[in-house]
């Protein structure tokens, strides 16, 4: 069985001992899906309902395929085989990673941190980080592993996306902007948006997001004038009422994953679905079901080439 997606998940409110993430081989024709990891490190916090658990981003360098969790990577081979775990003392929540070249980009929440790694030896290139000074957001640059920096989720920068010519975009839950950082390190706004999003990248002429907290995949305007909204149907089921919300909830959107000619967009939710959506009319063309766990939700989404 041949397949063309991988996704990863989160179990929230897991305890330990319990598998806490999961990742899944899908091909997306058949339906058909194995789990290639199941999570159960129990040497992580397990304070709240998320913390350190699951398995998060996930992206593919040279027939190999990373998947991060809190603080360590996971590399497979092909057949999805762990050939290789790589750890850093800059990892700290690690959200969504990305691959531009031999770079490998990591998103560590914890330092509110943008990493960026030379593949394939995994050895540190440059960092920016970001502090809060007289109540705004200022960016430091580390050039080697060798700076001290203090943990802080200030602004919880969760997604990084690096553009063909080597722009590099994050946005996060506590911000209100996708940010460009250019090659020589300036820094920008590409647009002000709406905190609670996911997944912020840029899109055609515009930009996309999961809007996690309106259920929603929402497109704009770089200018923040909206285009287009996608809402997701409702996974809530009837046993889903005997869970606290605060907890865990059916519909969180996380994860998105782009067709190269951008004609059609996979949307994670919980319990760990993921839905195909055509971009042009908005309309949901597919749905792949993972799990019937509604603690269970989707992180990342990877198509593979």
């Amino acid at each position: 069985m041949s397949y063309d997606m991988l996704v990863s998940s989160v179990v929230r409110a897991s305890q330990r001992g319990n598998v806490h993430g999961y990742l899944y081989a899908l091909n997306t024709e058949t339906k058909d899906k194995k789990i290639v990891l199941q999570y159960d490190d129990s040497s992580i916090d397990f304070a709240g309902r998320g913390a350190e658990r699951g398995l998060r981003g996930i992206c593919e360098w040279d027939g190999k395929y990373i998947a991060a969790s809190n603080n360590k990577l996971f590399i497979f081979n092909q057949d999805f085989e762990v050939e290789k775990q790589f750890e850093h003392p800059y990892f700290a929540h690690i959200h969504e990673i990305c691959i531009q070249g031999d770079s490998l980009y990591v998103t560590s929440t914890g330092f509110d941190l943008i990493m960026a790694l030379e593949m394939p030896s995994f050895t540190f290139r440059k960092g920016w980080y970001f502090i809060k000074e007289n109540d705004e957001m200022v960016m430091k640059i580390a050039d080697s592993d060798a700076v001290e920096l203090e943990a802080k989720d200030q602004f919880h920068i969760n997604n990084v996306y690096v553009s063909a010519d080597n722009k590099v975009y994050f946005g996060g839950v506590g911000l209100e902007h996708l940010y460009c950082i250019d090659t020589d390190d300036t820094l920008s706004s590409s647009g002000k948006l709406r905190r609670g999003t996911h997944n912020l990248q840029p899109f055609g002429d515009g930009i996309i997001a999961n809007s996690t907290q309106e259920n929603c995949v929402r497109f704009w305007n770089h200018d923040g004038s909206p285009k287009k909204v996608v809402r997701l149907p409702n996974l809530s089921i009837e046993s889903d009422k005997d869970t606290d919300e605060k907890v865990a909830r059916a519909n969180f959107n996380r994860g998105l994953a782009i067709t190269p000619d951008q004609q059609y967009i996979y949307v994670g939710s919980s319990p760990s679905s993921v839905f195909k959506v055509q971009v042009e009319t908005g309309e949901i063309v597919d749905k792949y079901e993972l799990s019937d766990d509604m603690r269970n939700s989707v992180h990342g989404i990877l198509l593979l080439a």
